[in-house]
């Protein structure tokens, strides 16, 4: 397999960064393993040499920093790794610091948790029964969902976006989902995603109202959730973290 075969398998555009290569082979490595029922060992193992190959294929590093939400109610460190294909934790380094928001390009959704994790438990020092109510708080405050979104999805189309996950109990057809507290249900069963990224995303969407979602069934137990855009307005806007948060 040659770097163009590899670029198509993977479904790879010249201007992906690392971070989007890194995220679209988790996604198709979920979409096709032999347990889902609709996938093969010989379709992973396709995979899995793709991303081998753009994995050791030289790409240019990111240099420029990622927009700032101004009004965010604290700044936060933006983490990156010198190589973006490995899991190392003794490679992370620090790009910057700021009021910077999440960008799905740059920055991998897992080192963005946690910049956001440690400022969290720094606020929450002399209260840490608040650290979870605050870390996400502070988690909204740095998604723009709507921008995610876009930058997340290759097949939007009127701003209708779709995404791969997991329910606690199977359905037997379409079903809108709606946020229950901080879960998001498909009737009465619990959706979760391959991608936690999506969580954040899709439950501010619901709990502004600026988006209708449904869970569709497909093969070995998995799910589409079909996600529409229904006000762009509110779909753009970042968390308010400082109306909520009285430290």
């Amino acid at each position: 397999m040659n770097l163009q075969e590899a670029a198509s398998v993977l479904g790879i555009q010249n201007t992906d960064t690392a971070v989007t290569i890194k995220r679209k082979y988790h996604t198709l490595l979920h979409r096709y393993h032999p347990d889902t029922g609709s996938g093969s060992a010989s379709a992973t193992r396709m995979i899995v040499e793709a991303y081998k190959i753009l994995r050791d294929a030289p790409r240019l590093p990111v240099s420029s920093l990622p927009p700032a939400n101004p009004v965010a109610y604290c700044e936060r460190t933006l983490y990156a790794r010198h190589n973006l294909f490995e899991d190392d934790p003794a490679d992370i380094y620090v790009r910057g610091r700021g009021r910077f928001l999440w960008d799905p390009e740059q920055e991998e959704f897992s080192l963005f948790a946690r910049s956001v994790l440690l400022e969290a438990r720094r606020l929450c020092q002399e209260q840490p029964e608040r650290l979870k109510i605050v870390f996400h708080l502070l988690m909204q405050d740095f998604i723009n969902p709507l921008e995610s979104l876009r930058k997340m999805c290759d097949d939007d189309k009127n701003d209708i976006y779709s995404m791969e996950g997991r329910l606690d109990r199977p359905l037997s057809g379409p079903v809108p989902c709606i946020l229950t507290g901080t879960r998001i249900h498909a009737g009465d069963a619990l959706v979760s995603f391959d991608d936690d990224a999506w969580y954040y995303i899709i439950s501010m969407l619901l709990a502004r109202n600026a988006a209708a979602a449904a869970a569709v069934p497909l093969m070995g137990g998995r799910i589409s959730i079909q996600v529409q855009i229904t006000d762009t307005g509110k779909a753009s806007r970042t968390g308010n973290a400082s109306s909520y948060l009285r430290m």
